[in-house]
């Protein structure tokens, strides 16, 4: 009896010339020139071309030659687009029945990123009409898709990708994230037709695994790869690994303006991480100690109808109660969103003792006293500790007591601070103790929000409080009308 012989797997075009005439974008550039283009196929440059032939490479019966493909490289270099074509190509090329997956740090980045971009270039192009574009996934009549998926280690265990594509992998530090990481594993049996492509940006040492053993895996382990003595090109034949892992600013628009205005929006060691794509600690110094001090100014004392809210952030023992007040400030020839610290005050715990909230002396009766003579709009608050003084406070109508949330808000307000004290948008008065606990932070950069940072200790018996309480205490302030 005959057996049924399979039919044989597509061989498909050379990719670069494939993007060249088939991945559109919206802002295409002339690789000689470097001049804006109207929208149309992407034009790569003369070394991604070469890496991207290198990656993908096939034997005669179409096999690639790597399973997993590392492209990293700074910011604003292309990869993204890169990716999202490189998807579309295994889409296009590969079928039918090509099961192409994009990835990001969740389902949404996903979505934003990858996939975003390959339904663009799906809409921009008259070749691709009868692809069908939805939010989640991009069907091909041959039976092939393009979905974007959460990070769900059980969801996915069933599937059998052709690619996946992984974006930003320096955001798996989570244990679920390494796990979805192994799930989509390439299978043996889909050796040579199923790849991995990973385009990102560098990690936090010790905090991106996932990452950190591929780059090991690539640059530590691997060599560099024969052909490409001018480019940071490496291969690992064991991991059948090929890695791009480029720290220079190789494209025409990355320039010294740009990077010099990049340099003062961003803290130290996230410009080095996205601009120089160097692994860099989480941790980083808030803010320099003359940044503080170039923000110290003659401030008038606080009258009773100007508008003040309070920052409290609390410990019983430990650490401090400190109390932050924080107005618009009172030039009026100044910007509208520069704010002032009027008032900050601490309590410290007694040596082997606790801080007594109540009584004489203490932040109850100075907090009552400052609602009493101030016109306070509202008392920002940690939950943790605070919620018995918080609820008699409202019961007796002291104060409008608002609970801050300590996680995404305080990144947010804790990157607004450290902004603020950058652009000298905040003004105080030279206040000995706010001074040290502003000097005493570190900024612990989230691995799930690009570039957002939390206040952190230092080390144990450095107090910050009065910096957490500053960070609350302004945000409400700029969001409130004062």
């Amino acid at each position: 009896m005959a057996t049924r012989k399979t039919p044989p797997w597509r061989v498909p075009t050379d990719p670069v010339e494939w993007m060249e005439t088939h991945f559109y974008i919206e802002d295409p550039r002339d690789p000689q020139t470097a001049d804006l283009l109207s929208p149309g196929p992407i034009r790569l440059f003369p070394h991604q071309r070469r890496i991207i032939r290198a990656a993908l490479q096939r034997d005669e019966k179409g096999a690639f030659r790597w399973q997993t493909i590392l492209y990293s490289c700074p910011k604003k270099s292309g990869k993204t687009r890169i990716a999202a074509a490189v998807v579309q190509w295994v889409a296009s090329q590969y079928g039918p029945w090509a099961e192409c997956y994009v990835l990001g740090n969740d389902g949404k980045q996903s979505e934003d990123r990858l996939l975003a971009a390959i339904n663009k270039s799906v809409a921009l192009s008259p070749i691709f009409a009868d692809w069908k574009l939805q939010r989640r996934q991009t069907t091909v009549p041959d039976g092939s898709f393009i979905e974007a998926i959460p990070v769900d280690p059980s969801g996915e265990s069933g599937s059998n990708p052709t690619i996946s594509a992984w974006s930003e992998l320096w955001g798996y530090g989570l244990e679920h994230k390494e796990r979805f990481w192994a799930t989509m594993t390439i299978s043996p049996a889909r050796s040579g037709r199923s790849i991995r492509w990973v385009e990102t940006y560098a990690g936090y040492t010790g905090e991106s695994p996932t990452l950190e053993r591929l780059y090991e895996q690539g640059v530590t382990m691997g060599a560099r790869h024969p052909d490409f003595p001018d480019l940071p090109v490496y291969v690992n034949e064991g991991a059948q690994l090929f890695c791009y892992w480029d720290e220079e600013p190789r494209m025409p628009w990355q320039t010294a303006q740009y990077y010099a205005q990049e340099a003062r929006l961003l803290p130290p060691n996230e410009f080095l991480r996205l601009h120089r794509n160097q692994w860099v600690s989480a941790l980083n110094t808030f803010v320099p100690e003359e940044w503080w001090m170039a923000c110290q100014e003659d401030l008038p004392p606080l009258e009773p109808r100007e508008g003040i809210i309070l920052g409290i952030d609390a410990a019983v023992s430990g650490a401090c109660f400190g109390v932050v007040g924080v107005t618009r400030h009172p030039d009026p020839a100044r910007r509208k969103t520069d704010v002032a610290v009027r008032y900050a005050k601490k309590w410290a715990p007694p040596k082997g003792g606790k801080i007594q909230f109540y009584g004489k002396d203490s932040p109850d009766e100075e907090i009552r006293r400052l609602c009493k003579e101030y016109k306070v709009l509202m008392v920002v608050y940690d939950l943790y500790q605070l919620h018995g003084m918080a609820e008699q406070h409202r019961k007796e109508r002291v104060a409008h007591w608002e609970q801050f949330s300590q996680q995404t808000d305080r990144m947010v307000a804790d990157s607004l601070l450290f902004q603020l004290i950058r652009e000298r948008q905040i003004a105080h008065g030279g206040d000995p103790d706010l001074k040290q606990h502003i000097l005493n932070a570190s900024s612990k950069t989230s691995t799930d929000q690009d570039t957002k940072m939390r206040l952190v200790q230092r080390s144990s018996n450095l107090p910050i409080d009065l910096a957490v309480a500053t960070s609350m205490a302004a945000k409400r302030c700029l969001e409130l009308r004062m």
